[in-house]
Order: C-alpha cells, then structure tokens, then sequence
C-alpha cells in the first residue's frame, strides 16, 4: 500500500485533544495517499447544495479517492472536524520563517477568461490555450514583525533595506527571540485549527549561482561566527565551508524551538518537515541540514518535495538518497507536484514517480495540490496510488 506513514513516537503520553479536534492515530500507519491543498475558497466543484458545505464536499471526495491527510496552509477547525468525520486527518502547515520579499506577479491573458474558469467550456478553451504573460506588476510584503524588529530579518552581505525583485524575505534564526516569534506562529496554527499534526515547510530561498544561500549576514550570525571561529565572513567566499555550515546550524536552532513549541500544544501532533528535492550536497549551503534533523530526533517524518521535476532517473537518486540517510528512523513520504510549471502534469508519468519513489522505499505518497488534481482530473489516480 501507498501508506501514509505513523508519526515516530513522541516522549511522554499524548494530551487529551480539545474538543473537536482529532484523536491519536490509531496503531501503524493509516492506508492511503496525502493531498496538499486549500482551505476555504475551494472553488465552483464544492459548492454545497444547502446539505453540505464546499468543505465537507471536498473532504468526502478526498475520502472516496484514498486521501487519508490533507495537507491545508492556515487549517481551520472546521476544516479538521469536517475531515475527521470522514476519517481524513487534517494537519496545517507553514512556509518556515518567510517574512515577504517582492513577487512579480506578470499580467496573463488568462486574466480576459471568457467562458468562467470552472466551466467545461472554459477547461477546453484553457487546455488549448497557452497563456501569455506581458508586463511584470511588483508586489511588496513584510511581516509585522519583521517590519516592527528589523533587527531580526535575515540579511545579504549588502545588509540593505532595499527588497529587489523576486527576492524573499526571511525571519533570521540568529536570535532567541526570533526563533520565538517563528515557534509562537507554529504552535498557534495548530492549536487554532486542533490539527492532528503540523507541516514545517522548507520554501525555495535567495541563493548565488552556485546553490548557496546569500542571507545570514546580520549581526547576529556573523558576530556569533567571529566569535566562534575567529574569522570575518565578510572577508570570506559565500560558500565558504566552516561559515555555510555555521548559518546552516542556526536553521537547526529554529527547527528545535518550532518542534518544542509544537509538542508543548500537543505532544503527540506529527511534526512533519518538507525540503524541496536536491542532489545530496547541496541540502546544507540550501541551509537545510535535514540529515541533522533527523539524527537529533527533531521531526516525526520527513517529506521529499519534487516540486519541478519531471526527470525519473532524478527522482529514483534523490528518493533512494532520502531513504539511505534517514535509514528507517522516521517515516518518508515523496510529495510530487502537478501544480507547479515543470511538474508532473500527466497520469503517466505520475504515476511512474510513484512507482519509482515506492521501489526506492519511500513509506508515503502524496500530491500537491488538489486544486491542479481537480483540474487535471487526477482523482482516479489517486486511488490507484494507494494500491502502490
């Protein structure tokens, strides 16, 4: 079976879950595939009929197709009552520590759209359509926080205030606080929504040609460096060894405090953590340590996320890496994209990846996200998937 995997297990005896939430798992791991998708807004397909809501629609068709998790970015708890009552556990998640940046959102042809999008007529038009983008429209963003604390956001070697385009913005894991303010946003995502597990999502980050990361430059890590190493990182190459390794570490420092923070709501939620898929060097200047993660016990199962790829024999390495280094010490789960461009966008090959990832022995399966599965028509596959 394409099986969802069980959650490690936690120390301590499990919390009583609030009311309305969902209960413990029961033993082994449940049978079927994870989706990742939205919450409210679901769409024209799940407009309830008076009987049933948009999100108990969409919870019983997950239900019918072998979905036993969904995956929902701010969760809400109707969201996980209305998947409990159907047997789909309901975990939030989070993208780690991002703080804004600049989005260049371009103009598309799509945006003239006639017939309506959720229209049959409108799928046929759109399938022989290739949209066509023209100007760029800029979009800036910052957290409060990081708007009000400065101090705490992540910095290039420039250190400038000045956002560039398509550039991110992250909360720096250099100082205590910080890392609380990222820990507070984690455990109050799950405890508003009564989760039966939270996602740590690692997203793509600034990085220089050579897959490094170009941020960790604010007083707080380089100063702690100095003080460590003796040596100025502003007087090093970016991908210097000992200095990527260092910002690496202090991600460390956030995934603790986040998994501390969770377990305190509820010490036997499933922490989960995702990395987007990359050869096995290049994790660490990616500032995602994930080997160390799992050696220091800080996670219940870990996600491979191949969210534009479509190259099989890259699929089979990086799966086959992925199960050598966690060596059965939590569960694994491939999550692939067909949302994404450059995703796996026909049942094929879809399929195929599943095939490989389970040979390669991942434990778990799972798609992001349901709203490309509805549109691209990928329920069946599902079903087909968890007999994998």
């Amino acid at each position: 079976m394409a099986a969802l995997p069980a959650a490690a297990a936690c120390g301590g005896d499990g919390e009583d879950a609030a009311p309305g939430t969902q209960p413990p798992a029961g033993p082994g791991p449940p049978a079927g595939v994870a989706i990742w998708g939205q919450d409210l807004g679901l769409g024209e397909m799940y407009q309830g009929d008076g009987s049933q809501t948009e999100v108990e629609l969409y919870v019983r068709k997950c239900a019918d197709h072998g979905v036993s998790r969904v995956f929902a970015p701010g969760a809400s708890a109707e969201l996980v009552e209305a998947g409990a009552a159907v047997g789909v556990e309901v975990h939030p998640y989070k993208a780690v520590a991002s703080a804004g940046g600049i989005r260049m959102y371009p103009a598309w042809s799509c945006n003239f759209m006639v017939p309506r999008f959720g229209t049959e007529a409108g799928r046929e038009t759109l399938n022989a359509h290739r949209p066509i983008w023209s100007h760029p429209q800029r979009i800036e963003s910052l957290s409060d926080f990081v708007r009000e604390n400065p101090e705490h956001r992540h910095r290039n070697r420039a250190r400038t205030d000045e956002l560039q385009p398509y550039e991110r913005v992250f909360l720096s894991p250099g100082l205590p606080e910080g890392r609380a303010e990222e820990a507070r946003a984690f455990s109050e995502l799950l405890s508003r929504s009564g989760g039966r597990g939270i996602q740590a999502e690692f997203v793509s980050i600034n990085e220089d040609e050579n897959g490094v990361t170009t941020d960790g430059y604010e007083e707080s890590i380089t100063g702690a460096f100095r003080e460590a190493t003796g040596r100025d990182p502003f007087q090093l190459p970016n991908d210097d060894p000992e200095w990527v390794q260092f910002r690496a570490d202090r991600w460390t420092d956030m995934v603790r405090d986040i998994r501390d923070a969770v377990k305190a709501v509820r010490s036997d939620a499933v922490f989960t953590i995702t990395v987007i898929n990359r050869d096995a060097d290049g994790y660490v200047p990616r500032i995602q340590d994930w080997p160390a993660w799992v050696e220091q016990g800080l996670c219940d199962e870990m996600h491979l996320w191949f969210r534009s790829t479509t190259d099989l024999p890259t699929i089979e390495r990086h799966c086959r890496h992925f199960v050598d280094t966690v060596a059965g010490r939590v569960p694994t789960m491939a999550e692939f994209s067909c949302y994404h461009p450059g995703s796996l966008q026909t049942p094929e090959a879809m399929m195929e990846a599943a095939r490989i990832a389970r040979g390669a022995g991942m434990d778990g399966l799972g798609i992001y996200r349901s709203h490309a599965v509805e549109q691209l028509e990928f329920w069946p596959l599902l079903d087909q998937m968890t007999r994998l």
